[in-house]
């Protein structure tokens, strides 16, 4: 039987509206149906047994696919309800209160497939995405249309080896719910949530990003380059500020595996707001000469 003949459609509240299921149909699978949801952004709050609140019953649902045990506590936001992440070998690594607050970059993106690179060597589903990851990450660039080439991905999957954390689950980047509930990490950046900070570390080499604080970075946050973890083709580095203070920060470098043989490493000039600024790698094509 379709999927599409066990699915009602979401009403104009973002909700979900389902028929009742056809138990005697082995060939439907319902996880599949909630990672295959598309929900809208309209607000009807309701709390999770995970403690997250979630911007209505359709967002809840789809968070299913990556926590099949999760389900609905109640209507409305959760009243402050700490949720501890714990992890091997280190205990308790962050509590946070989860308060449903609007996110300063909007990670809700069209389920649309027009892969473009970027240049920090991931492929994004469409630019939308890209757009969400460098508006948490100013260094993340445009590479180009299309999936990211070869030796990029290759160089960044040496850096990024799968590990097993918990309960012998891979560490995969999955879906996460629309919750503020900042914390700082140790790359300088403000995760939106534990969730989102969760996914950042996967992607990190050797999974070494760590929580500095509860709340967002800011002024406040005093990194070295002993605390700093930085992303591959990069390097930390130290800048002595006016007051005789020590920043911390991750500049791009052009290694020899960065480019393709057909492409030269330029270090290109960005635009900052905040200091330090330090120039982006870029991979141009060669010029030959007749």
């Amino acid at each position: 039987m379709p999927l599409s003949d066990n699915m009602g459609d979401q009403g104009l509240d973002g909700n979900l509206q389902t028929e009742p299921k056809d138990e005697t149909n082995p060939e439907v699978d319902i996880s599949t149906i909630f990672c295959s949801l598309t929900c809208k952004l309209t607000p009807d709050e309701v709390c999770g047994t995970d403690g997250v609140t979630y911007i209505n019953d359709c967002h809840l649902l789809s968070s299913k696919c990556a926590n099949p045990h999760l389900e609905k506590a109640s209507n409305g936001a959760c009243q402050n309800i700490n949720l501890n992440i714990l992890e091997v070998g280190e205990g308790v690594i962050a509590e946070a209160a989860m308060t449903a607050v609007p996110e300063k970059c909007n990670p809700m993106c069209e389920r649309v497939y027009d892969p473009i690179c970027g240049s920090d060597g991931v492929t994004y589903a469409n630019s939308c995405l890209l757009e969400y990851a460098e508006c948490r990450n100013p260094n993340v660039k445009p590479f180009g249309a299309g999936k990211c080439p070869p030796h990029m991905q290759a160089a960044r999957n040496a850096n990024n080896p799968a590990s097993t954390i918990n309960s012998g689950e891979s560490c995969i980047p999955g879906p996460c719910p629309y919750t503020y509930a900042p914390v700082c990490g140790s790359d300088g950046q403000t995760h939106d949530n534990l969730c989102l900070f969760a996914n950042a570390r996967c992607q990190h080499p050797q999974h070494a990003l760590t929580i500095v604080h509860d709340g967002e970075c800011d002024a406040d946050t005093k990194l070295t380059c002993e605390t700093m973890t930085c992303p591959t083709f990069t390097e930390c580095r130290e800048q002595i500020e006016p007051d005789n203070s020590v920043v911390a920060y991750c500049a791009d470098l052009c290694s020899p595996d960065r480019c393709s043989e057909r492409e030269d490493c330029e270090l290109v000039d960005s635009d900052c707001f905040t200091a330090p600024c330090s120039p982006i790698a870029m991979c141009v094509p060669k010029i030959e000469y007749s």
